[in-house]
């Protein structure tokens, strides 16, 4: 069921990215790169070939009413956690349900590439409710990077969800004048 759920997830994630224009064999990704003075450390790095699998999947709705959901872990009771971009973290329930936003997290800077982004459990969670978030933060005007933090998920009887004694693990340094984080 988790591998189903999962398959769908990352469906819709790909689907919520538009579709792509690639040829076969051809690049995934066609448009221009998005940082002016990146440079690729090989040539191809940044465009990939496509390639075909043959694999048939069905993509099966879990939520509606996410905004732009980007990262997803599984909690051992079969819930999913669900990063917004937009800087919300939620819970889908096995029914489908979408949980409240959860409370707690730092502020998010949640422009141009930042927002609320990668989540993992902690292999523990079961014993000591451990969550694992990155995200893009501002810690000075007009200044910002990519942080990860850690805290403990707590659901309340109401169904509330919140993250208690947050602890920011990496501050990216330094920081930079810049949506890019």
């Amino acid at each position: 069921m988790r591998i189903l759920l999962f398959t769908a997830a990352v469906a819709a994630l790909i689907s919520a990215c538009g579709p792509t224009q690639a040829a076969p064999g051809g690049p995934v990704e066609t448009r221009a790169p998005n940082g002016k003075d990146q440079v690729p450390a090989f040539a191809g790095q940044t465009r990939a070939p496509e390639v075909k699998a043959g694999v048939e999947y069905e993509v099966k709705t879990v939520a509606e009413g996410l905004a732009n959901p980007w990262g997803i872990a599984f909690l051992p009771d079969g819930r999913i956690l669900v990063s917004e971009k937009p800087g919300r973290l939620r819970i889908v329930g096995a029914d489908g349900a979408l949980s409240e936003p959860v409370t707690g997290l730092p502020a998010i800077y949640a422009r141009g590439q930042g927002g609320l982004l990668g989540l993992a459990v902690d292999p523990a969670f079961a014993k000591n409710g451990l969550i694992y978030w990155s995200y893009a933060e501002s810690p000075a005007e007009k200044m910002t990077n990519t942080a990860v933090a850690r805290g403990k998920l707590v659901v309340a009887a109401d169904g509330q969800a919140k993250v208690e004694n947050v602890q920011v693990i990496y501050h990216q340094a330094p920081s930079l004048e810049s949506v890019q984080h």
